[in-house]
């Protein structure tokens, strides 16, 4: 009986149970909530009939309602109206004092970034996500600032710091945060003056961040990270704009070792607050810019350490400045690292050494790309004494470099060389298909007041360094101050079918099959010619017409399809030099479907 009435129970139990699950199916499951907040005051008084932002982001975070903010839901949004809601309950961090903390599935959406404003008032950072998926969308979040205190003399994220999970910044604008005010403040390390990302996924959109600052004393706190400090979080970043923030690693992107990758953005103006600043600093990170352009950053635009880079289709224009204690070495960047670069523009940057680019170590390879304008710049500083060597290029501290189907034209240098310096290097610089044309510098020497002898204003190569020239043209390059042209010195080879227009002595060249030395160009005009960067076209007599090697690779500068017929024998070969002369762009076919009625 036992048996059976245990048997009896049991089963009453399974019924019970199945009753109240098919009552809990039937009743209706809240999976969206939207919060609309009420007031602009910051307030977590209970049972006053308002729901301020601090009590919305409650609700959202325990499910629970908060005064008159209704109970969030698996997924919540908060709604602000246009209106300043400004930070004022000072204390402990937690729900009702200090920063706006955020986990879950939580969107916070304004009228328009320059409406609707979480304004931190400089008593903590405005936002802290620590964890699941959280959005924000037409925002404006600004004067977050986080004072260092004794037990934490690392801050991160005076803006908004992001722990873990998902964020998504979309149409907003994060701007003045980090500001410091008192002296006091100077001695402890702070990174993302901005947001500070330290882990999980970053997307932001359409968005602008400026104006944010972390501040670096010399020996009394470090500041990395301006704009945005990321540490190991994958971060996407596309058409927005970063610009005038301040910081001595990374014054716009600081990147330790996560991955990212900016797309049809702007950084720009941006303030290093140490020689060795860049305004993006990829230390140990995967980098990808696309469609970038970066313009106008001091003292350089990127500085790439032992991570890996990619660079397609950008451009760096205007970028660099002089060392105050130290040299400055590549004005539009300087790289340690894996760096390659295709189909981007390097125009107007300028440092100590190395107006464009500096490689320092590491492997460069750069195809389809244009170096014009940039230069070097001898200034006064407190320790070193600068050269002012590599107008557009250094490579001379033991990096690796491949130059294709690129035009360096129009740069300067008060040193040596104003298109490439190669020296104290044991890796032969090797230049591919490429057109080196009109460069200039303004080296002399101290006693006689003539060009240096082994100075070679286009490319030189000093201390056992070499040269590879293949399919390459080198001309009109000269001393602006002695008048004298000289194209190289050095030891260049030549791998076959190069043009060289003054290859005097110094130019220690060693000659190969189809070269042609002491040969005018009869260039055409330097400009877009149906590309993204701007290259020098051929005139119809140039001897460079299909005067070149057999393998020139699939397309010239300008990505136009090579060899074509040049010279109307009806051989196609190619041309010497970084253009095709006859090429035209390459058709695709559009294939449409068609319907039949």
């Amino acid at each position: 009986m036992r048996f059976v009435r245990w048997i009896g129970i049991g089963s009453l139990g399974l019924a019970l149970s199945w009753q109240a699950a098919a009552a809990n199916i039937n009743q209706p499951q809240v999976l969206h909530t939207t919060i609309t907040v009420n007031t602009l005051v910051d307030d977590f008084t209970p049972n006053n009939g308002t729901c301020s932002l601090r009590e919305a982001v409650q609700a959202a975070n325990t499910d629970l309602a908060v005064d008159a903010c209704p109970a969030g839901s698996a997924s919540d949004t908060i709604q602000l109206a246009a209106g300043s809601y400004q930070l004022s309950l000072i204390g402990a961090d937690g729900p009702q004092t200090g920063d706006l903390d955020l986990n879950g599935t939580i969107q916070i959406t304004g009228v328009t970034s320059a409406t609707s404003i979480i304004d931190a008032n400089r008593i903590d950072r405005a936002l802290e996500i620590t964890g699941g998926t959280v959005s924000l969308r037409n925002l404006q979040v600004r004067e977050g600032f986080l004072d260092g205190i004794p037990e934490q003399s690392t801050v991160y994220g005076h803006g908004i710091l992001h722990h873990a999970g998902s964020l998504t910044i979309d149409s907003s604008l994060i701007t003045t945060n980090g500001i410091i005010t008192s002296p006091a403040t100077f001695g402890y390390n702070n990174h993302g003056g901005g947001i500070a990302s330290l882990s999980g996924y970053l997307t932001i959109t359409n968005s602008l961040i400026e104006r944010n600052r972390v501040r670096h004393v010399y020996m009394g706190g470090i500041g990395s990270g301006g704009g945005l400090y990321i540490d190991a979080t994958s971060v996407n970043i596309s058409n927005s704009t970063l610009r005038e923030s301040q910081g001595a690693a990374g014054s716009a992107i600081y990147n330790g070792r996560g991955r990212l990758s900016i797309s049809n953005s702007t950084i720009a103006g941006h303030v290093g607050t140490s020689d060795g600043s860049a305004a993006i600093a990829n230390v140990r990170g995967e980098l990808t810019l696309s469609a970038t352009r970066l313009s106008n950053n001091t003292p350089k635009a990127l500085v790439h350490g032992g991570g890996t880079a990619t660079i397609n289709n950008s451009s760096f224009i205007g970028n660099g400045g002089g060392g105050s204690f130290y040299c400055s070495y590549g004005g539009a960047l300087a790289s340690y690292g894996q760096l390659a670069i295709s189909n981007s523009r390097f125009v107007g940057n300028w440092a100590n050494e190395a107006g464009a680019i500096a490689v320092m170590t590491g492997t460069t390879t750069i195809d389809h790309s244009e170096f014009s304008e940039n230069y070097t710049q001898i200034t006064g500083t407190g320790r070193d004494e600068c050269r002012g060597n590599g107008g557009a290029i250094n490579t001379g501290y033991g990096g690796k470099v491949w130059l294709d189907s690129s035009t360096i034209a129009y740069n300067r240098a008060d040193g040596y060389a104003a298109a490439i310096y190669h020296s104290y290097n044991p890796n032969a610089l090797i230049i591919h298909n490429s057109t080196i044309v009109s460069n200039t510098n303004s080296l002399l020497h101290p006693y006689t007041q003539e060009i240096v002898e082994d100075d070679g204003p286009g490319i030189t190569a000093l201390y056992s360094s070499t040269v590879q020239l293949i399919n390459t043209l080198v001309a009109g390059n000269r001393n602006d101050v002695s008048n004298v042209a000289r194209d190289c010195s050095g030891l260049i080879s030549s791998q076959g079918h190069v043009l060289i227009e003054h290859a005097d002595a110094a130019c220690n060249l060693t000659q190969a099959n189809g070269d042609l030395i002491g040969v005018q160009p009869k260039l055409g005009s330097f400009a877009f010619h149906g590309g993204f960067t701007r290259s020098f076209s051929l005139s119809a007599t140039s001897p460079a017409i299909d005067a070149g090697s057999s393998d020139c690779g699939a397309t010239d500068q300008r990505y136009f399809p090579r060899p074509v017929d040049g010279n109307n024998d009806d051989q196609a070969r190619c041309d010497i030099g970084a253009f095709e002369f006859g090429a035209t762009a390459i058709q695709y076919s559009l294939y449409l479907p068609m319907t039949i009625k």
